[in-house]
């Protein structure tokens, strides 16, 4: 699992950074998060990676700034956390809604740092 860990931290450093985007424009975090942890090959996996994709929602639920909304958590200033998730541009780091999601992204590997180092 260390070394799905330390990848998944990887990815997400470079979406915080601006570096990269996404692999699907319009598919959140948690999407960028299914892909990296991929499917387990072995019951052992399916273990390990279920607790990894875990405590990244738990991450992910006590950040700061939760929408209180499980499936969209990151919010908008005028918009609903959910229409903000299917009308804007998820990823513009042109936007405060694209920074913050960014910036969710760096959050999120932090606290996996600290658990996977």
């Amino acid at each position: 699992m260390q070394s799905k860990a330390r990848e998944l931290i990887e990815r997400l450093r470079e979406l915080a950074s601006g570096v990269d985007g996404p692999r699907r424009r319009q598919q959140g975090i948690c999407w960028e998060i299914r892909v990296i942890v991929g499917r387990p090959t072995s019951y052992l996996d399916l273990f390990k990676y279920a607790v990894l994709r875990y405590r990244c929602r738990r991450i992910i639920k006590k950040h700061p700034n939760h929408s209180g909304n499980e499936t969209y958590p990151i919010q908008h200033d005028w918009m609903g956390p959910d229409e903000a998730f299917w009308q804007l541009d998820l990823w513009d780091i042109e936007t405060e809604y694209g920074r913050t999601r960014r910036e969710w992204c760096g959050y999120i590997a932090d606290k996996l740092e600290q658990k996977y180092g």
